[in-house]
């Protein structure tokens, strides 16, 4: 009787693995099943990845199933200008407000995050959002407390802080 492995190896396709060579190593290795999160990175930047992972599979003369995870609808933090970071102090005051309002307020410099004022891509969190609940940014790494809504602005408090960059995922709870 011959064994059948029923368990699959994904691998997350990512910068770090971006040739030939590397992906053949990790099928050598058992990957059989290539993931691409398409939360980050375009169209075309995965067609790549996926052509570099049909070609390793080919000379490896292995199948590798391809796994496509797609974004789904999700709140984001905005760009950081210059692809900077910004550093948030535990008990510091805070703006949230969406990127369009925060265009339309400060002009096109007030799209980018800042220190005292972080911009998301949910154009109606105000309109959604109660005194009193906690904004989860990147899984829960860092937190704020609405101290206040005005009209499309949200008044927090950062409650769990550190250096932040862009394009972070938020949760309200």
């Amino acid at each position: 009787m011959a064994f059948e492995r029923n368990t699959r190896i994904i691998c997350t396709m990512g910068p770090a693995v971006r040739s030939v060579d590397m992906i053949r190593s990790l099928i050598r290795r058992g990957m059989n099943m290539a993931r691409f999160n398409f939360s980050h990175g375009d169209h075309e930047y995965h067609g790549e990845g996926i052509r570099l992972v049909r070609e390793a599979a080919r000379l490896e003369g292995l199948p590798v199933a391809l796994i496509l995870d797609t974004k789904g609808p999700e709140i984001r933090t905005g760009q950081i200008q210059d692809g900077g970071t910004i550093t948030l102090q535990n008990g510091q005051a805070i703006e949230v407000i969406s990127e369009a309002d925060a265009k339309a307020l400060y002009g096109d410099e007030g799209v980018y995050a800042t220190a005292e004022r972080l911009t998301v891509s949910y154009g109606e969190l105000a309109q959604d959002i109660k005194t009193g609940a906690r904004i989860l940014i990147a899984d829960g790494l860092f937190s704020l407390e609405v101290t206040g809504v005005e009209g499309k602005r949200i008044f927090c408090t950062v409650t769990n802080g550190g250096v932040l960059g862009s394009r972070k995922n938020v949760n309200v709870i």
